[in-house]
């Protein structure tokens, strides 16, 4: 924009209306504002002296000067002319996206005079920033900030501003391209890079070209980069408050746009300077081109024919050119059979890459396979084992009937015996009395039968007593065995919570401690970390082994984390290498240092699960529970765990439903881990089996340490939760533990007292049957034998009875031994049958875990040799590529050998057989240096010597006009530069004269008094204000002796006067009444108002932050009141009225 400055007011032009331009309510565009060069001579200054400043000229003149400038004054303030907006070149809209403290701010100006209200960061002087850096300025220029991206709104990554300008009226710019207004966005962003857009009326782009806006700016002379032009908040302050006499001066010159011509002016001398010298170098090189034409000139004429060899060579050339062209085209061709081939290859390496996509489909389909009928016989394997157990139980229990039966059956055959013994006993007796038969018998004998007739019934009852108080002994102990073992397996029971929970405890102090190291978590970790270190220090691997797995995965559901490691299993401390290779190289290690663990084989390329995660994205699988950054990791758990697949419900019974309702939902879902009676340790696994059904089988209890990495924090939690849920386990089980041990002592007691009542009916037995014998023994001495026979045959037949009784139980006890036998085969063969079941599913088990290591390690080499064949392709395709690159350089060589050859001969001519373009060209060779050897007694061809003559005429004709150019165009700018030098002491003596006039008339308004002291000798303006104008001496005082009211009032008359005398048609200030009273801010308010009036058709912006009540809006005021954004709040209120 510096290129085309609008010219400043001069003496006797009044940009609003003054002598030059009388009622003109238009603003003008550029030079047109102001009279012409010739014009502004005709003025009543330009007779002057060059120097025409007011230090420089003389006392009448000033006067004279300042007279004029007086009375156009009072006739532009008796004038009364109406202040109507002008049709292009102000603004009508600002608006801000993310911009300093606002996200989104629009301010709508009017066009005359508009005043910014509002409190201290609701965001006012963001709108002169937006202005400035929208319409090109610079960061620095705004004292805002020192970059662009300072600029942005805290959390946001880009801004734009926009800033509409109006374009309507004769000054319109481009007006068939932009309409009734130019609309101008600035984005730019944290990265650094900015850009402008230039939009028409309708917001479509017209061109992002920066050239473009400083056109606009130029022809609309808006001086956006003048200071005086934009005031910001701090150069208010700074010119308002604290500027310095030449500070004052300096802004001055900026804003009248004085000190800009001034540097233009300098910098053409600078340049008449270098065309000086140039001149003085031309004119001594004349002289030697002139001597230098003459010589070639006269050599040229001594030139001889030498067109027999020219023609010799014009053939040889022609045969070179073509030459060329005709080894282009076979080394062309035979690119074409390399293409050929190279197209050959491509096919039967693609028709390879086919065939192995479809072994690895196929392989991939049976790995599948076999991960599958593993999950269907694990799902198998439960019940089997449940079956296992049931029928050994079945077994057992029948065992041990049998063994009790083996001891009844050799009780009974004792007892059978000694009955056969009696009955033996009791015959030969009989035989014995029969023989005695013949004593006498002495008559006491019925006294005897008497008392061993009672002494036999209490010793039957006595016997009876205690047989029958023997079989209430076998109940009782069963009891008691029932209630030990409930007693014992409680306190197991107790025993283990505790020491779960001490375990708990201790895992919570290392946790909150941060003692545990992540190794100490995995088995034999002491082998582990010499692994570790082996593979470190290790150069046999051509790609480091990752692992152990668990290391690389984090848990980012710790709620999750037993199941999860029981289900992981042993891949938690498993390797992954990428190459076989690797693998045994590893395995070998592992061997030698005694850590084994799975080693995998896998790439670490990003893996898309998206198409085969679930259809519903809010449910959580067991990927998601996982945070692995590892892809080659994560790779290995969607392989083989189908992790992306295995869905997490807590509840039990939901996750039952959720498997079997098989909706849209379950779509892509293998398996679902649930909790099992809400215990975190214990769960349950559901997955469909291959005949369709589907599966619920539990997952046992994880009793380890966490092998995978945990936030510690959430760890912590969750121990904490279940430290409080294992002690209210441990209540509960102390007191279930308490029940047991009372009921096995109340056992205890009942069995000793039956054994007290046990012995003394044992002795009361005793005593009974030691009667009878003593009883039997006396009958025996005083009874008759014919009645001891008698007694004798009754006790065998008793005996005979008892023997038959005992036979009886004897035969029962073999039938049911016989029974039990062949119950406990049965449940033998159902045994075996179940083990046989069992073992067979482990068979298997085995075979499919070993067909799916086989099937993987199949898979990954059938995908390995996909992608080398897809390699092979990309590089037979690369291969390819650089043929058809070679074959179009070839073809581009062939096209411009030809070109070349048609330049030197257009037809084809034909070459010698066995001739090569560079033999030709030796010939043609030789025929330059003969030739030239003769033209070198010449010093040069004919046509060569004649060319150069020529050229040294048209050279030396060329620097003749150049040196008479370069000398009037010199002359010509010294005189124009000394005339633009005289008027630029006009423009700035008749600037300086009106500014003063101005102030003193704009300090009256207030009854003060004062000069505005201009030297521009010394760059110093100052002003002297004497507040009472009745106060007689007229020499006022100075701005540091006034108080800060009539300090700020006294600036704002000087900032007024200097804007009087510039030319752009916006004015901008920031805060200019914030070091005012009252009194001084309601005269300057109305002072300033009435000024803007005055500038006809100007648009000017004013920001406060005090109150405008006292301001009467009317058509040209337009108040803009700012409301401070509320918490939360993404856009700015903007009250307008």
């Amino acid at each position: 924009m510096s290129s085309k400055r609008p010219r400043a007011l001069t003496s006797g032009i009044d940009s609003s209306g003054g002598v030059g331009r009388n009622s003109r309510n238009k603003r003008p565009r550029r030079s047109e504002a102001r009279s012409s060069d010739e014009s502004s001579s005709k003025r009543s200054y330009a007779g002057s002296s060059s120097d025409a400043s007011d230090d420089e000229g003389g006392e009448e003149s000033r006067d004279e000067k300042e007279a004029w400038a007086t009375q156009q004054v009072q006739k532009e303030r008796q004038a009364n002319k109406q202040n109507v907006a002008t049709d292009s070149g102000i603004i009508e809209e600002i608006h801000c996206v993310n911009f300093m403290c606002h996200e989104h701010l629009t301010v709508t100006l009017g066009p005359l005079i508009n005043f910014i209200v509002g409190q201290n960061g609701s965001g006012k002087s963001a709108v002169l920033t937006a202005l400035t850096i929208c319409l090109g300025g610079k960061a620095t220029a705004t004292n805002r900030a020192q970059s662009l991206k300072s600029l942005i709104k805290e959390g946001k990554d880009h801004a734009s501003v926009t800033v509409k300008i109006k374009n309507q009226g004769p000054l319109a710019f481009k007006p068939a391209q932009y309409g009734d207004s130019i609309i101008v966005e600035r984005h730019f962003n944290r990265s650094g890079t900015s850009g402008f857009k230039l939009k028409d009326r309708n917001n479509k782009l017209v061109t992002n070209k920066k050239a473009e806006l400083e056109d606009i700016l130029d022809a609309f002379s808006m001086q956006i980069d003048n200071p005086m032009n934009v005031l910001t908040q701090d150069l208010a302050r700074a010119f308002l408050n604290s500027s310095s006499p030449k500070e004052k001066y300096r802004f001055f010159l900026l804003g009248t746009q004085l000190e800009n011509l001034n540097r233009d002016y300098q910098q053409i001398e600078q340049s008449l300077d270098q065309m000086q010298h140039r001149t003085e170098v031309k004119e001594s090189d004349l002289g030697d081109l002139r001597k230098k034409m003459q010589d070639l000139a006269k050599k040229a004429q001594r030139a001889q024919k030498l067109e027999l060899m020219r023609i010799k060579e014009t053939v040889v050339a022609n045969q070179v050119a073509w030459a060329h062209v005709q080894e282009c085209e076979e080394e062309l061709r035979q690119v074409d059979s390399e293409l050929e081939t190279v197209d050959a290859v491509i096919e039967k390496r693609k028709t390879a890459v086919e065939e192995a996509s479809e072994r690895y489909e196929r392989a991939d389909q049976a790995h599948d396979a076999a991960k599958q009928e593993i999950t269907d016989i694990t799902a198998e394997m439960e019940p089997a084992k449940q079956c296992k157990v049931e029928a050994k139980a079945k077994f057992d229990e029948v065992k041990s009937k049998l063994q009790q039966l083996q001891t009844e059956e050799r009780q009974a055959r004792g007892e059978l015996e000694a009955k056969q013994k009696e009955m033996n006993r009791i015959e030969a007796d009989i035989v014995q009395r029969r023989k005695r038969q013949a004593e006498a018998d002495d008559g006491v004998y019925a006294e005897k039968v008497r008392e061993l007739d009672e002494a036999r019934i209490a010793c039957e009852a006595a016997q009876k007593a205690f047989a029958n108080h023997g079989e209430e002994l076998r109940p009782l102990r069963a009891q008691l065995n029932e209630a030990h073992e409930a007693h014992e397996a409680a306190v197991n029971k107790v025993e283990r919570a505790r020491q779960d929970e001490e375990g708990i405890k201790r895992n919570i102090g290392v946790l909150q401690k941060g003692q545990r190291n992540w190794i100490d978590s995995f088995p034999n970790s002491r082998k582990l970390q010499e692994l570790l270190n082996a593979i470190e220090s290790g150069n046999r691997f051509r790609e480091k082994p990752v692992g152990p797995l668990g290391r690389h995965v984090k848990l980012v559901r710790p709620e999750w984390g037993y199941i999860l490691e029981k289900q992981f299993g042993q891949s938690l401390n498993a390797f992954v290498v990428t190459s076989k290779q690797d693998q045994t190289a590893l395995g070998q290690l592992m061997d030698r240092i005694g850590w084994h663990a799975p080693v995998y084989i896998g790439n670490s390329n990003y893996i898309d699960t998206k198409p085969n995660e679930p259809h519903d994205p809010s449910l959580l699988t067991w990927l998601k529970a996982l945070k692995i950054e590892n892809n080659l990791v994560r790779n290995q758990f969607i392989i083989h765990q189908s992790v992306e697949q295995v869905v997490l419900i807590e509840d039990m019974n939901e996750g039952a439903r959720f498997m079997h309702a098989r909706g849209p939902s379950t779509r892509n879902v293998k398996m679902c881990f649930t909790f099992a009676d809400d215990d975190q340790r214990k769960g349950r696994v559901i997955n469909y089996t291959s005949s369709g059904g589907v599966n619920n089988s539990p997952i046992g209890q994880f009793t380890g340490i966490l092998r995978m990495q945990v936030d510690k924090e959430d760890l912590i939690k969750e121990e904490q939760k279940r430290l409080q849920a294992m002690r209210r386990e441990l209540h509960d089980l102390n007191q279930a533990c308490s029940i047991r041990k009372n009921h096995m002592n109340t056992c205890k007691d009942r069995e000793q007292n039956h054994l007290s009542k046990k012995r003394r009916l044992q002795l009361e037995s005793q005593g009974a049957s030691e009667k009878v014998d003593r009883l039997e023994g006396e009958l025996s001495e005083a009874t008759p034998d014919a009645a001891a026979i008698e007694v004798l045959e009754d006790a065998l037949d008793t005996a005979k009875a008892e023997l038959q009784r005992h036979s009886d139980i004897y035969t029962d006890i073999k039938a049911k031994k016989i029974e039990l036998n062949e119950e406990n085969r049965a449940n033998k063969r159902e045994m075996d049958t179940a083990e046989e079941a069992v073992r067979a599913l482990e068979r298997r088990l085995e075979e499919a875990q070993s067909a799916v290591r086989s099937f993987q390690g199949t898979r990954e080499d059938e995908l390995k040799q996909k992608n080398e064949a897809i390699t092979k392709v990309a590089k037979a395709e690369d291969n390819r590529v650089q043929w058809m690159e070679e074959r179009k350089r070839k073809e581009e060589a062939t096209e411009t050998a030809m070109a070349m050859a048609r330049g030197v001969c257009s037809e084809r001519v034909l070459v010698p057989a066995g001739r090569t373009a560079e033999e030709l060209s030796n010939i043609l060779t030789r025929l330059v240096a003969t030739r030239k050897s003769a033209e070198q007694q010449l010093g040069g061809s004919q046509d060569e010597l004649l060319r150069q003559a020529n050229d040294a005429k048209r050279t030396h004709q060329e620097a003749m006009q150049e040196f008479e150019h370069i000398k009037s165009l010199r002359n010509q700018l010294m005189n124009t530069l000394n005339s633009r030098k005289t008027r630029w002491k006009q423009f700035r003596s008749g600037i300086s004269t009106r500014a003063r006039v101005t102030f003193n008339y704009l300090l009256s308004e207030r009854k003060f008094r004062g000069t505005l002291m201009i030297d521009h000798k010394k760059s110093l303006l100052d002003i002297h204000v004497q507040p009472d104008i009745m106060e007689r001496s007229g020499d006022g005082r100075q701005t540091k002796t006034l108080s800060g009211g009539e300090k700020s009032y006294s600036t704002v008359c000087l900032l007024l006067s200097l804007w009087d005398a510039m030319g752009s048609p916006i004015r901008c200030l920031d805060e200019f009444d914030v070091f005012m009273d009252s009194v001084n801010r309601e005269r300057s308010m109305i002072m300033i108002i009435e000024a803007a009036r005055r500038s006809i058709g100007r648009q000017f912006i004013f920001i406060t932050p005090q109150s405008m009540s006292k301001v009467t809006q009317t058509s040209d005021v337009k108040i803009i009141r700012m409301t401070d954004p509320e918490r939360g709040q993404t856009a700015l209120n903007v009250q307008q009225t």
